[in-house]
């Protein structure tokens, strides 16, 4: 394994850092940044929500006639949920009416309500892809849906097969290393790694908690929280979660709240909000945020192939290009950058950030062509199709 020293250049020969953006969960129904307001207009129709988050959205909604006004003297777009969520946090406290100062709560609980709406429609009907069981002794990991095609096939989820190959589900090595940075508040990722009993973390140890007192810290069924096994896959959460919570030191215990949970149903059940940043100015002002962008920029240090997908670069995120510097500023391994990505503009933009010296460059238009012929793009064979997905 690599050393992840920041005085020392280390050499990885199979290390995978995968950068996601909205458009990776788009296969699942979830919406884009500017297709956002549209679905939560159809969670709060679809009479599935509770009263607090349909109040947080009706709050959001109206919240985005004043953003409007805004829009009228500078370039921002009120029907972008980044945008919004930027506008709130950029506005000093002691400028804000009470009502802003509750949308600063309220957006966080609708943003969560419309992806978990989104995500347990995508669960229903979850699109599958078959793969072969014969010569993976631990297949029965393959639990939901439980579906045989004959006596070697198995239906699974899209996600669960995406994020199987993600980490080298199917045909894992010695060498092999995984690292998922996500900018997306969404908990895809985690939901198929727990239903494939795959050990993952959130970049966030034990030795973190000494700036969170006594940190009530909650731990999902395989999430390994605190000083993770090696062999657990790192899932950095730049932009936070919609499962991570949202909350200030009690003055009078020191008790922190809870920083993690299982879904987002259980944290709203607890009356939190969730912890979500947009790509603002306002980055490393949470401790959590800071602890994973820093071992955000560690995995970029000892990258193999960076693989972009459904990322757009956005032009409200200019930290994306430091956290590339700082990360790539001592990596003497990466040899391949993948992006994925149908807009050629999106390929051009982060092709002039990373200097890729004597490297492969490619790009892919869906997250469905790249994983049909991934063994082909990461050199890495996995033995287990019966198809490509598609």
């Amino acid at each position: 394994m690599g050393n992840n020293n920041l005085s020392t250049a280390s050499f990885e020969i199979d290390h995978n850092v995968y950068v996601l953006g909205a458009g990776f969960s788009k296969d699942a129904g979830l919406p884009l940044l500017t297709t956002f307001l549209a679905s939560m207009r159809e969670a709060r129709a679809s009479g599935q929500l509770n009263s607090l988050e349909n109040d947080a959205i009706d709050a959001l909604l109206e919240y985005r006639l004043h953003a409007s006004l805004a829009a009228s003297r500078v370039p921002i777009n009120p029907d972008n949920i980044e945008d919004l969520l930027s506008l709130v946090l950029a506005t000093p406290v002691s400028v804000t009416t009470d009502s802003q100062r509750n949308i600063a709560r309220e957006l966080p609980i609708a943003i969560g309500a419309t992806l978990s709406y989104r995500q347990k429609l995508y669960f229903q009907k979850s699109p599958t892809r078959i793969v072969q069981t014969n010569t993976e002794p631990d297949h029965e990991r393959w639990l939901i849906p439980q579906h045989q095609v004959g006596d070697i096939q198995r239906q699974v989820p899209l996600y669960d097969l995406y994020v199987a190959l993600m980490c080298g589900y199917f045909n894992k090595t010695t060498a092999q290393k995984d690292t998922i940075i996500t900018f997306n508040y969404d908990t895809l990722i985690e939901d198929a790694l727990t239903r494939m009993k795959v050990l993952y973390n959130y970049g966030y140890s034990s030795a973190n908690l000494i700036n969170h007192g006594k940190c009530q810290a909650g731990l999902s069924g395989h999430l390994t929280l605190f000083d993770a096994p090696t062999d657990s896959i790192p899932l950095l959460k730049l932009h936070g979660s919609i499962n991570w919570a949202d909350g200030e030191p009690d003055s009078s215990t020191g008790l922190v709240p809870r920083l993690f949970y299982d879904s987002y149903d259980e944290l709203v059940a607890e009356d939190a909000v969730p912890l979500i940043e947009p790509p603002t100015w306002r980055k490393g002002g949470n401790d959590i945020l800071r602890t994973v962008w820093d071992k955000a920029v560690n995995a970029l240090q000892i990258a193999t192939r960076i693989i972009f997908i459904g990322y757009s670069a956005p032009a409200t995120d200019p930290h994306f290009r430091f956290l590339m510097a700082a990360g790539l500023a001592k990596n003497i391994c990466l040899s391949k950058v993948v992006v994925v990505n149908p807009d050629d503009k999106v390929s051009e933009d982060i092709q002039q950030t990373i200097a890729l010296q004597g490297g492969v460059f490619e790009r892919y238009p869906t997250a469905n062509d790249f994983f049909s012929i991934y063994s082909d793009n990461i050199n890495r064979k996995p033995p287990y199709w019966t198809k490509p997905p598609g």
